[in-house]
């Protein structure tokens, strides 16, 4: 799929055509896969939020999630709902971040072992969901709970062997052990 192969390639800053590759998939996409809609708008929905632009955001996470719903896709449906939380994160709607990333998080976990989905991106997707969260509670300033959900995403990315995450999670361990 030219979406998959194209998008990778181009520079992340580059949200022009970013944009250009997903209008161009939408206006494309067959009949047959009209369940990669949802992606689409996923990733229409994360080139807005970045823009600062939140309404338009919103909508296409909105979109992707119906989408997703309609044709059955659980983790279509989470990545919609972790993108509902991470704009509302961005709006500094801290409670309603929370309760979408929550509502995504349980999709994932509920699908993790399905051996109809690959299962390695779904622990993926559960790493970047508790680090979500993680820094969630951290912004409202419940340390407790975002320290529980670090060493969650630091134990599952031992497991996964991803020691990017690792990294990352090992440098905010020092600055949640600060807070203390």
């Amino acid at each position: 799929s030219l979406l998959f192969k194209v998008l990778p390639s181009i520079n992340q800053k580059d949200t022009k055509s970013q944009m250009e590759i997903y209008d161009l998939a939408e206006k494309y996409i067959s009949d047959k896969l009209q369940n990669y809609t949802s992606y689409i708008y996923t990733g229409k929905s994360k080139i807005y939020n970045n823009l600062g632009e939140t309404e338009q955001a919103l909508y296409y996470a909105n979109l992707s999630y119906k989408y997703a719903k309609a044709f059955g896709d659980s983790i279509g449906s989470a990545r919609a709902l972790q993108q509902t939380g991470v704009i509302y994160g961005m709006r500094n709607d801290l409670k309603k971040s929370e309760q979408f990333i929550k509502k995504s998080t349980a999709i994932v976990e509920n699908n993790i072992y399905n051996p109809k989905i690959d299962s390695t991106k779904n622990k993926n997707l559960l790493l970047q969901l508790k680090s979500n969260l993680s820094l969630n509670y951290l912004l409202q300033k419940r340390h407790k709970e975002s320290t529980q959900a670090a060493f969650q995403t630091l134990n599952l990315a031992k497991k996964l062997n991803n020691k990017k995450v690792e990294i990352l999670q090992c440098s905010s361990r020092e600055t949640f052990t600060k807070n203390f």
